[in-house]
């Protein structure tokens, strides 16, 4: 696909959950009754404006098509109030109020659920380790009689999820047979493994030798491919440090974006220099690489293996409880990202609406799962900001709510108007400085 329709689909994408997260305030206000005076798609002259008979609200699509907005009569404190007119926000139940506010960030989860659900059916990411290679001859891997593509389930009762679980099962019994769980070809059996306790006797689990791998790219115009970097290379250095793990790859390129760094890699037992210039995104440098990794040789086990992401498809059930459990735990990693940011006094990895598209259009390069996987994270995101108690956000509604609900008394309409003009004051030249200084000169 071209960048052109990269960006589109990004475009689409994020319209997408803001029209859902606004659809939400739209439906719930109806629900109860209030008239909504406009449904506007993008911002600007509209192109195209459509008024259902009987109805009050008029749909329009906007000259620029990005992020989209309601209009429900009454909720600007300006606007004249005639305290008889059923239809107007101010005049409804406090329930009902606080229903439509919060209705938006909802219909925001409601929708990464159904992405969720839909994705754990078909195949949730699952880390998987695998036997990377045939086992040499005699060592403890080939007389238990591991085979290459032999999936480690688990070693005793404990699921096995990384090569680092498996070191630690060792280490906490290095004399003893541990038994092991394999999938091979669709059936689990059952090997027992007796470690080498010859090799290296002051370590017990030996040294472990790491293999970071190139596996695939990002499309054709990945830095990694247009430098010369192949599939099945094995990268051993980078400008002279040595790679023990993905994130050391991850960290040379991020913090070297438009520089030249040196791949050392090893090729069909050459070892080759190739200059590699991670791309500039978004301040990160990025080489457009999957890496293959965590592959790490085992020598008190006589076997390599390493880390895949798999898809293993849930039950209705289990992707059910996702749909619950999975936004209440990114939500929490949200905040706690927040916290240690104000905390920190700083703003990376905040982006704003062209931070966003960029990054979406990246990830179409890879395909639909990943750009529906990356949409669901952005669904939660959205609905986790707007909850957010601060003032023009639903989060800071929801709180002169909540003291109205508290004191039974209506806050000062102009009190309230001149908070949430402020805060939309702040939000904009926060997103300006980010946009700036983040995505643009970054």
């Amino acid at each position: 696909m071209s960048s052109v329709l990269h960006y589109a689909i990004a475009i689409l994408g994020i319209s997408l959950l803001v029209i859902v997260h606004e659809a939400g305030h739209y439906a719930v206000a109806r629900l109860f009754g209030m008239r909504v005076l406009r449904f506007s798609v993008g911002f600007g002259p509209p192109l195209i404006r459509y008024q259902p008979k009987n109805s009050p609200t008029i749909f329009q699509v906007c000259a620029i098509p990005v992020l989209a907005y309601v209009q429900i009569a009454g909720m600007n404190p300006a606007e004249p109030r005639d305290p008889n007119d059923t239809g107007l926000f101010p005049n409804k139940s406090l329930f009902a109020r606080i229903m439509t506010i919060f209705a938006g960030p909802l219909a925001n989860y409601l929708l990464a659920a159904i992405f969720i659900f839909g994705i754990a059916l078909n195949g949730w990411p699952k880390a998987q380790v695998i036997v990377n290679e045939a086992p040499r001859a005699g060592t403890p891997s080939a007389l238990a009689g591991l085979e290459p593509g032999d999936q480690i389930l688990r070693i005793g009762t404990k699921s096995i999820k990384s090569v680092e679980q498996i070191l630690v099962r060792h280490a906490r019994a290095p004399r003893a047979d541990l038994d092991y769980t394999i999938l091979r070809h669709g059936r689990e059996i059952h090997v027992r493994v007796r470690p080498d306790p010859a090799i290296n006797g002051a370590t017990p689990v030996g040294r472990p030798h790491l293999r970071v791998v190139i596996g695939d790219f990002n499309g054709a115009t990945a830095p990694a491919r247009q430098a010369g970097l192949l599939a099945g290379d094995r990268i051993l250095r980078i400008s002279g440090h040595e790679i023990t793990s993905i994130e050391d790859v991850i960290a040379q390129n991020s913090s070297n974006a438009g520089r030249v760094l040196d791949y050392n890699v090893r090729r069909n037992g050459r070892e080759l220099h190739i200059p590699v210039t991670p791309r500039n995104e978004n301040g990160v440098g990025r080489i457009g690489a999957v890496l293959h990794g965590d592959t790490m040789e085992l020598p008190i086990l006589g076997v390599a293996v390493r880390t895949r992401l798999g898809y293993v498809p849930a039950s209705i059930t289990s992707a059910l409880k996702k749909t619950v459990t999975y936004p209440y735990s990114f939500s929490v990693k949200q905040l706690e990202g927040i916290v240690s940011q104000i905390q920190k006094r700083s703003t990376e990895g905040m982006s704003s609406i062209v931070g966003m598209t960029r990054a979406v259009a990246s990830v179409a390069e890879s395909g639909a799962r990943d750009v529906i996987f990356f949409l669901l994270h952005l669904s939660i995101a959205v609905g986790f900001f707007n909850l957010l108690p601060f003032p023009a956000l639903d989060g800071g509604r929801l709180i002169f709510l909540l003291f109205e609900a508290v004191t039974r008394k209506r806050p000062n309409e102009k009190f309230e108007a001149i908070v949430h003009t402020v805060g939309i004051v702040v939000l904009l030249a926060f997103v300006a400085y980010i946009t700036i200084v983040r995505d643009f000169s970054g």
